[in-house]
């Protein structure tokens, strides 16, 4: 068991971070990338303002034990605020992943009204 927020591990029987008072997610904690590695070459795979869509893809690479990144994901902050300061995300997977993510996503995205792209 794992909160998908703080990536913090709990033991069977928890069923709610203490500190993000959010669900758990049963199984491992899901793999990022190391952005540190100097050869590591990214592909931006989701580019959305859609907070739906983007947890959506997130939980698709999250369950497929794909590596990610997230850009901007610090701006997600900002949506409490209020929906007209909701920012722009982006998932990016490493380069040899690119093929297997887009096919992953076409599957369980379907786009709406321009609002975001698989790119």
């Amino acid at each position: 068991m794992y909160c998908p927020q703080c990536r913090v591990t709990y033991r069977e029987g928890f069923t709610e971070c203490s500190d993000c008072q959010v669900p758990l997610v049963a199984g491992s904690i899901p793999k990022l990338l190391d952005l540190s590695e100097p050869n590591l070459q990214l592909v931006v795979v989701l580019d959305t303002n859609d907070p739906f869509a983007f947890a959506l893809a997130k939980g698709t690479l999250e369950e497929a034990d794909i590596p990610f990144s997230v850009l901007n994901g610090i701006t997600t902050l900002m949506n409490d605020i209020g929906p007209s300061v909701q920012k722009w995300l982006q998932l990016q997977v490493a380069l040899d992943r690119e093929v297997e993510v887009r096919e992953l996503l076409a599957a369980v995205l379907q786009p709406q009204s321009g609002d975001e792209q698989v790119s």
